[in-house]
């Protein structure tokens, strides 16, 4: 082969090599990993869902609905975001 033909080669290499490591990278990325929990992490959400559960129901009718505009935002307001529970991201 002459120099021209192995610069192309070498240039058609690198552009494959460059494009297939993007695609495995996007791979990696997308795959959805499986994460297992603990039976006491499983208890402790359970446990932690039900107390937010009852803590707002409708007093009137004992559901998890809210029929005024107050009370929703009274319900999203004491959500506290900065929980250890929702930032950690097993």
């Amino acid at each position: 082969m002459d120099t021209k033909t192995q610069r192309k080669v070498k240039i058609l290499l690198v552009m494959t090599a460059f494009f297939s490591i993007q695609l495995i990278i996007i791979g990696l990325i997308n795959y959805p990993w499986i994460s297992y929990y603990d039976e006491n992490e499983v208890e402790d959400l359970r446990d932690d869902m039900l107390d937010f559960a009852n803590s707002h129901q409708n007093p009137d009718s004992d559901l998890f609905i809210e029929p005024l505009i107050d009370s929703n935002y009274r319900a999203i307001d004491s959500v506290n975001y900065s929980s250890s529970l929702l930032l950690s991201t097993n």
